[in-house]
């Protein structure tokens, strides 16, 4: 959950030093819960509106935060419309995935990557909303590093990938599967206008691959990831790729 404090908290310490009395969000999975645990840490309410496919511990570990948590509507874009009718010049909203702020905060994790001695090659990542995407390339760009990134999804998920095959920034019937952190129907304008510019290469996996990944990475490294890296995780395991 490192990245999302990272990014999520650089958004929200931006808008509290602008004057924001209130957090409002709408994501049922690990945005959220950085929203509350930021509109704790900053002494600001947060309102989180989630959608009824939002798990009962997310939900617990918003409101142990102190987040007022509304459950509605059966996808995020249902909860995501409630959510902005509670915005206002003092209640801020926190995007999930599409504000710049985020991708800021995501960015600095190449700057510290080259810090440590590190440069990559490449870059394989996980895709939902597209502000990791965003961030990551930033921070490359920043850096002058022209590599490519690999970004995944599972095939219940795979709005950017379909992007990409259509060349257009579409917006999926609906979404499905297990992981439910990478389930957006559209990605942000800005990671689809990404993949026009840069080297983005769509790889998608199944849920199968995804959770049998996560069960590889906990034999190999004793820690449980959540499907939503487990998608990226199964391009390795299974060398979905080459470099």
């Amino acid at each position: 959950k490192q990245w999302y404090q990272r990014r999520v908290g650089n958004a929200c310490s931006y808008y509290a030093e602008q004057g924001a009395k209130k957090f409002i969000s709408s994501s049922g999975g690990n945005a959220g819960i950085s929203v509350a645990y930021m509109g704790n840490s900053l002494n600001i309410p947060a309102t989180i509106v989630v959608p009824k496919t939002t798990s009962q511990k997310a939900i617990d570990i918003m409101r142990q935060q102190g987040a007022e948590v509304i459950v509605h509507g059966e996808i995020w874009t249902e909860a995501n419309e409630l959510a902005l009718q509670f915005v206002n010049s003092e209640a801020i909203y926190i995007h999930p995935f599409d504000d710049q702020y985020l991708w800021d905060g995501v960015a600095k994790i190449i700057d510290e990557t080259i810090e440590d001695g590190i440069i990559p090659s490449a870059v394989v990542l996980s895709v939902g909303g597209g502000s990791l995407l965003s961030g990551i390339s930033q921070g490359l760009s920043k850096n002058k590093l022209n590599i490519p990134i690999y970004a995944v999804e599972t095939e219940g998920t795979a709005s950017l990938n379909t992007a990409i095959k259509m060349g257009q920034h579409i917006k999926l019937d609906k979404v499905t599967g297990v992981a439910t952190t990478l389930a957006a129907q559209q990605v942000c304008k800005n990671a689809f206008e990404l993949t026009q510019l840069k080297e983005i290469k769509g790889i998608t996996v199944t849920d199968e691959e995804a959770i049998d990944a996560c069960f590889k990475f906990l034999d190999d490294h004793r820690t449980l990831v959540e499907p939503a890296c487990g998608a990226t995780l199964a391009t390795l395991y299974n060398k979905k790729m080459d470099f």
